[in-house]
């Protein structure tokens, strides 16, 4: 059978290594190491004896199997250097060289991590720890014993995503904003405004970041990310999405033809699937331990991140490079097998029985005659999703339309949460550096961010389709000027506001608004303020619920619009998810409670009006008037 030939092939090579140095002890402990076609029987775990890390010695020799090339599983030789004690929380590493013609010529590969490990014919763990920089395969080995821990945490069984949410809004359990009460969702609403869709909301990582740069540190082996139809750009974005995770991603092959093995084997590559179809996006690293429906591998987390779902399968390995900063292998993803169910420190478990789910998606670039259309699926995960989207949205964008020049385009963002009506959110927008901005600057993205992340309920996004048409001939108005004819307004008077335009070529422009000034503001100081749809947010409360969430993100102001804003002294508050303007202090103490901070619910009144344009327009600019009092505009 198949491992019986891998394994009488395992213990020639290591014999014949011994042969050749003239070392007999050597090939003694080589015959002895390598399983018998019974323990590795079928790749099934259930019968491979196990070597506890107490029998481990110093200068021990076995071999390790991987994928240096192809689907081929191939042995190398391990030598026990020592054991390194309390490496981890309640975790020994062992620490081993290795040698093999590959890892003499690139050293420890990204992508080995899982290789299982053999000393006196069993298994001991597998490789997972390294140094970037060094010049010998020595690497660090996490014991079988941790990762077999792995089968041990329960599988939560996740909410119904179409359940209704809580009566009051209460936050979903284990959230960042769980039900603690408005201050924690305010505290949520306020972070997710300010953050990029390309920021992860957890930065708990596994070890990488800014020390795995460094060449002292003996850290997780690097997961190589292998990209196909990914842009450059796109692929620093994710660079800096994933640097805590140790990802790298690389140039490498896409989906193709279904090929490759049908179930895993120790050794084999194990492909964890990001994106798939016109875009992909595969994490590779290996297989340890196989029994039944159950894989462990890599030996060390993904991302960290406890219990998911994401797609696993067979990966070819295409080539091994060797790299003066970190040798990996370039791989393409091959045959779905299963599903990823757990990602903790000893490793990464995964079941051949289950099949994840994964969101459909469409981009589609319109620019006169032109259609181009990109089809992938994304993995669903509530803090990887809106990251994979971006980067899918970015390189369509930079690889379609890569004209570096004036631009305005229309941005629509359309998705489905099942059971909740479909969200659509609508942007208009201005660049001179051309399309490359576009999803960086999207609140689209940043709605689906949003959703994923939301800390009312579960859900499940069916389906994202964005849409951008792009008119290159289209030009901006920058407004330059507010004026009004006199400083001083009556109570209830209409003030025509004069706003001035500059065109990108061409002289000024001005046109004339009107202003009405509400009576109530008799005596008071009150700012004007005229700006771009883009330059100004609605006011809005932080949502109390997953639908009041869903009914806020598509709101704003269109681009081609003036917005006039005026901006008064009376106070209103925001109060469970909406806004109750022009409050008396009164009425406001008694809706806070008095017990709440005054600053944290209260808001300043602001009065807007809309007027559509033809243009694209761009700025900002204010001016400050003194309406009368009642006994001086009599």
């Amino acid at each position: 059978m198949p491992q019986q030939r891998l394994h009488r092939a395992a213990r020639l090579a290591l014999v014949l290594g011994a042969l050749t140095l003239g070392h007999s002890r050597q090939a003694r402990a080589a015959d002895s190491a390598a399983p018998t076609a019974t323990a590795q029987s079928g790749g099934a775990g259930s019968g491979v004896a196990t070597l506890p890390l107490e029998r481990v010695r110093r200068g021990m020799k076995g071999y390790g199997l991987t994928v240096f090339d192809g689907f081929t599983i191939e042995p190398f030789q391990v030598e026990v250097i020592d054991v390194l004690r309390g490496f981890l929380p309640k975790q020994d590493i062992i620490l081993m060289r290795g040698d093999h013609p590959v890892l003499a010529r690139a050293g420890v590969l990204g992508g080995m991590s899982g290789s299982p490990i053999y000393l006196e014919g069993k298994l001991v763990g597998a490789l997972a720890y390294g140094w970037r920089f060094a010049k010998e395969p020595i690497f660090g080995v996490t014991p079988i014993a941790n990762m077999l821990r792995l089968r041990d945490y329960p599988v939560r069984r996740e909410p119904a995503v179409d359940a209704p949410a809580p009566v009051g809004g209460a936050s979903r359990p284990g959230s960042r904003a769980a039900a603690r009460g408005p201050a924690d969702r305010a505290a949520w609403w306020a972070d997710l405004q300010r953050r990029r869709w390309w920021e992860l909301p957890f930065v708990a990582g596994r070890g990488g970041g800014e020390e795995a740069a460094t060449a002292e540190a003996l850290m997780p082996v690097t997961v190589p990310l292998n990209t196909a139809g990914l842009s450059a750009e796109a692929r620093v974005q994710l660079r800096r999405g994933l640097a805590a995770f140790g990802f790298e991603p690389l140039q490498g092959g896409g989906t193709g033809q279904v090929e490759g093995p049908e179930r895993f084997t120790p050794g084999a590559a194990l492909g964890v699937t990001l994106v798939d179809g016109d875009v992909a996006m595969n994490g590779t690293g290996t297989a340890t331990w196989v029994d039944g429906p159950t894989v462990l591998g890599f030996g060390h987390s993904m991302f960290n991140a406890g219990q998911l779902a994401l797609p696993v399968g067979s990966a070819r390995i295409n080539h091994s490079l060797a790299n003066l900063a970190h040798a990996f292998k370039l791989s393409s993803p091959a045959r779905e097998l299963g599903t990823l169910v757990q990602d903790r420190q000893e490793g990464v478990l995964a079941d051949t029985s289950r099949r994840a789910h994964m969101i459909p998606m469409t981009v589609t670039l319109r620019a006169g005659n032109q259609r181009e259309v990109y089809r992938v699926r994304v993995a669903d995960h509530r803090m990887l999703t809106p990251m994979l989207v971006g980067s899918v949205v970015t390189s369509a964008i930079g690889q379609a339309r890569a004209d570096v020049g004036d631009v305005s385009y229309d941005l629509t963002t359309r998705f489905t949460v099942r059971g909740h009506p479909e969200v659509r959110v609508v942007e208009q927008q201005y660049s001179d550096v051309g399309l490359r901005a576009a999803a960086g600057n999207s609140r689209g993205l940043e709605a689906v961010r949003a959703v994923m992340d939301n800390p009312f309920a579960p859900v499940a996004i069916e389906r994202i389709d964005v849409d951008l048409s792009a008119q290159y001939q289209l030009q901006p108005l920058m407004i330059t000027a507010v004026a009004v004819s006199a400083n001083v307004v009556a109570p209830g008077a209409e003030v025509p506001l004069r706003v001035t335009f500059r065109p990108f070529a061409g002289p000024e422009l001005t046109r004339t608004y009107p202003l009405a000034i509400p009576r109530p503001l008799a005596g008071s100081v009150i700012v004007v303020e005229v700006g771009s749809g883009t330059s100004i947010r609605p006011e809005l409360a932080p949502p109390e619920t997953l639908g009041q969430l869903l009914a806020q993100l598509p709101q704003s102001y269109p681009a081609r619009a003036v917005v006039i804003s005026l901006r008064s002294p009376t106070e209103g508050l925001k109060l469970r998810g909406r806004l109750i303007d022009e409050l008396p202090p009164s009425a406001l103490d008694t809706l806070r409670g008095g017990a709440q901070a005054r600053d944290s619910a209260t808001l300043q009144t602001v009065r807007r009006s809309v007027f559509p344009v033809s243009e694209v327009v761009l700025g900002r600019k204010e001016v400050r008037l003194r309406v009368m009092t009642r006994e001086e505009s009599e």
